[in-house]
């Protein structure tokens, strides 16, 4: 739900003419990019093991990108429980 709450505020902040803050702004189109619903679809149809998808890069990469909703992490991956 975070994407699309996230492109009806960028549409209500058009409609009333709201500037946000640079860091606001930021936020906001973090969530509304979509790269989130990218990373999942784009690798629905490949076969990856465990192995790999458990790999402490790719393990850092989902936690930046879903939790921090940014690439700019600093995570241990080593403390990452996956859900």
């Amino acid at each position: 739900m975070m994407y699309l709450d996230s492109v009806v505020d960028q549409a209500e902040d058009r409609v009333t003419n709201h500037m946000r803050t640079i860091s606001d702004f930021i936020d906001l189109r973090r969530n509304n990019t979509g790269v989130r619903p990218c990373l999942f679809i784009g690798t629905m149809h490949l076969n990856i093991s465990d192995t790999i998808r458990e790999h402490r890069f790719l393990v850092e990469l989902e936690v930046c990108l879903y939790h921090h909703g940014s690439l700019e992490c600093e995570t241990d991956p080593r403390t990452v429980h996956r859900t």
